[in-house]
């Protein structure tokens, strides 16, 4: 028996199995979803694809010209779109937001490959976690399906380095360590409520020797500072009118009126699918595995804190609850899928996999105009608003509890890892 098979606790399924199937069924409909979007989606049509006040701003930053605060302080990607030779600005943008989400994609399986190995797992269910874990990141609802058909904006860019920083930073590599650095810059120059989780990691790689990364967290956070300073320092012609006064508002509904707290979660849980709740079963034998193995920590632990960082933010998000939130899910993915893959609990990990797929529909394609994209935007943006989206919630929770539960009278190795022997 291998070392890293025997790290593993007694009572866990060793075998990659039933990883390996999820792995190969959220490929083939990350590729398939890819191609429908295409086939049958459609460019969102106002404004020649710069819809939306996002839109407006950034084609008019692509242009050279003055925007609105806050798009003024996301200024890479427009000046990347600025300097490409050929096609519509749409277009452009679009070509910017595709490579930003095979990095995400691609960034998001080496980050749970190297998770799920510092644990202690299973080479090869690291391997098919990693596979699996990589193609469910892009297939969320705010990542492939509107980088494709609404693509002037700056968040899937944002993603994907935020998601290449974490990738670099946790490596072995000192090189590698140093370019993350740069790479966290760009970042927050994308768009600037990613500070936060990286100042977060940084700190943390400063004061905790153990990891190894003091010097590059130092750099990390004085790149995301200054990173602000070029951000905020942009020259504007006046903030957005909705701003504040917007948030505010949201705010309260939210928290004065229940149909404020179920539009609320709503969002959210549009945003981020149902695998993060697999912590609610393997927690427990996660966190007395991480102390011992700091390379674990910074990984796993340290993608849940750029997660759980990002989610709060929603908060001052005023109606792009979903679209904040979406920040918070590839990590979150990231960390729960290296977890199982040493921790077990395989099938709860399909089940919530494929509850998420239902709820997110990435068979939906857009049509043109701005009530068709809300639509793909926000999950209660329908004929019927907040009780679709609530029988969506439902009727997924319901496949999630009906499977996993009758997984869990059936699989003694799903109950070992709930309740483990002391």
């Amino acid at each position: 028996m291998s070392p890293n098979r025997a790290a593993v606790p007694e009572g866990v399924v060793h075998s990659a199995k039933v990883l390996r199937v999820l792995a190969v069924a959220l490929v083939a409909g990350l590729v398939l979803s890819c191609v429908w979007q295409l086939v049958d989606g459609a460019t969102i049509s106002d404004g020649g694809g710069c819809a939306t006040i996002d839109g407006r701003n950034y084609c008019a930053m692509a242009k050279g010209r003055v925007a609105q605060e806050p798009f003024a302080r996301r200024v890479l990607v427009p000046a990347i779109v600025r300097i490409l030779p050929i096609g519509s600005l749409a277009d452009r943008f679009r070509a910017v937001d595709i490579v930003a989400i095979i990095l995400m994609v691609i960034a998001g399986a080496v980050v749970i490959r190297r998770g799920a190995v510092a644990l202690g797992a299973d080479p090869r269910r690291a391997h098919w976690a990693a596979i699996g874990g990589g193609a469910l990141v892009g297939m969320l609802p705010h990542a492939t399906r509107l980088g494709l058909s609404v693509p002037v904006l700056t968040d899937f860019a944002a993603m994907g380095l935020a998601m290449l920083w974490f990738a670099l930073f946790t490596t072995r590599s000192r090189i590698a360590q140093w370019v993350s650095v740069p790479v966290a810059a760009m970042t927050v120059l994308t768009r600037e409520q990613w500070a936060l989780p990286i100042v977060a990691i940084g700190i943390v790689a400063t004061v905790w020797p153990a990891i190894v990364r003091r010097r590059v967290g130092v750099a990390s956070v004085a790149a995301v500072l200054v990173a602000l300073g070029v951000a905020f320092s942009q020259p504007t012609h006046g903030a957005y009118a909705s701003g504040l006064g917007a948030f505010g508002n949201q705010i309260k509904a939210s928290i004065l009126t229940p149909h404020g707290w179920l539009m609320y979660l709503v969002n959210v849980l549009f945003a981020i699918g149902f695998v993060p709740a697999a912590w609610f079963v393997i927690a427990r034998p996660i966190i007395t595995r991480l102390p011992g193995r700091p390379e674990a920590a910074l990984v796993v632990g340290g993608a849940l804190v750029v997660g759980l960082v990002q989610l709060p933010l929603t908060v001052f998000s005023g109606y792009d609850i979903a679209r904040i939130a979406a920040n918070a899910a590839g990590f979150l993915i990231v960390a729960t899928f290296a977890a199982v893959a040493y921790a077990g609990c395989d099938v709860l990990l399909v089940a919530l996999a494929a509850g998420s797929v239902l709820f997110w529909r990435p068979w939906i394609t857009l049509s043109g105009p701005m009530n068709h994209y809300l639509q793909l935007y926000v999950p209660q943006a329908t004929p019927h608003g907040v009780r679709n989206a609530a029988i969506w919630v439902a009727g997924s929770a319901a496949i999630c509890l009906i499977v996993s539960v009758g997984v869990r009278s059936l699989n003694p190795e799903l109950r070992a890892i709930a309740h483990p022997r002391p």
